[in-house]
């Protein structure tokens, strides 16, 4: 509390100053040394609450975590893209390569129609398989940068209360100050 009084002291000082000096003719302006004034803010930078430097301190860490948040979160992102495209390519190659097996014995057992069919049809199950497989696993990689990134997002958002808080408590500190000097 000492080092609030000493801050008003100080800006009391200053005001003081302003008012004591002479005006400038025909400008309404007065002139103060720049000693002056730099001695004066220099003391009242030493004397601001410390509250005022975990705050910066805070907005610093905030900053920081929702850079390496994006970071990470464009990353995952990425690996789960390439994993994706990744599955989907090697089941369109299987499917591909069951399709022309099956061809392949489709085209050996032409003479029965139903083994014609039959092979074709298994074919296309497969490949319709590897389809819904590579989609599941594109859906779980989306789902789970969803999720990473709502996460992040509701850690900024703690953060971002905390901050308030602290700012709500430096603001009534002031006002309770205030109201005990007047």
């Amino acid at each position: 509390m000492a080092n609030d009084l000493t801050v008003i002291d100080q800006i009391e000082k200053f005001e003081k100053q302003i008012a004591n000096k002479s005006t400038v003719p025909l400008t309404g302006s007065i002139l103060i040394r720049k000693s002056e004034i730099q001695e004066i803010l220099e003391t009242i930078k030493e004397h601001l609450p410390s509250e005022f430097q975990q705050c910066r301190q805070l907005i610093s860490d905030v900053e920081s975590l929702k850079s390496r948040t994006e970071a990470v979160v464009t990353k995952e992102l990425e690996t789960a893209n390439r994993t994706a495209r990744e599955t989907v390519e090697e089941a369109r190659a299987q499917a591909e390569e069951m399709l022309m097996i099956a061809e392949k014995k489709s085209a050996e057992l032409v003479s029965t129609h139903s083994v014609t069919q039959r092979a074709k049809q298994q074919a296309q199950t497969m490949l319709s398989t590897a389809e819904r497989e590579s989609r599941a696993i594109m859906e779980g990689a989306h789902t789970h940068s969803v999720r990473s990134i709502k996460s992040a997002l509701a850690d900024i958002e703690r953060l971002k209360i905390a901050m308030q808080q602290i700012l709500r408590q430096i603001d009534e500190d002031e006002d309770r100050r205030r109201t005990g000097r007047n």
